[in-house]
């Protein structure tokens, strides 16, 4: 099992900047990916052939946040399910799909879910 912080990234909309108090998180252990979303934690079922890789229907819970970390949220969650293939990158993982860039690095111990 390895857990991965969201360092930055981009999609359609723009730059995805990690908001401090509210990390995001992917954490993948064998066909089930996890984490926490900015505000809330989510799960769902992943597919990796090679550099494929793909996440099913993703659920989470549902607290409110801020405005900011909720827009965060958003995008992380629909540009994870959009992720068509994955590649490490200097000891980080970079996750990418149309248009979309996730950049991760290795979490520290304190923000594993």
């Amino acid at each position: 099992m390895t857990t991965w912080l969201l360092t930055g990234g981009a999609d359609a909309d723009g730059d995805l900047a990690p908001i401090e108090g509210s990390p995001v998180t992917l954490t993948v252990d064998g066909d089930r990916v996890a984490g926490r979303a900015a505000c809330n934690h989510y799960f769902g079922p992943l597919t990796v052939t090679g550099d494929a890789w793909s996440v099913g229907l993703v659920g989470q819970t549902m607290m409110p946040c801020d405005d900011a970390t909720m827009e965060l949220e958003s995008r992380f969650l629909r540009g994870v399910q959009a992720v068509d293939r994955a590649a490490e990158d200097a000891g980080g993982l970079v996750l990418t799909g149309p248009g979309l860039e996730l950049r991760f690095a290795r979490a520290p111990d304190d923000e594993r879910t």
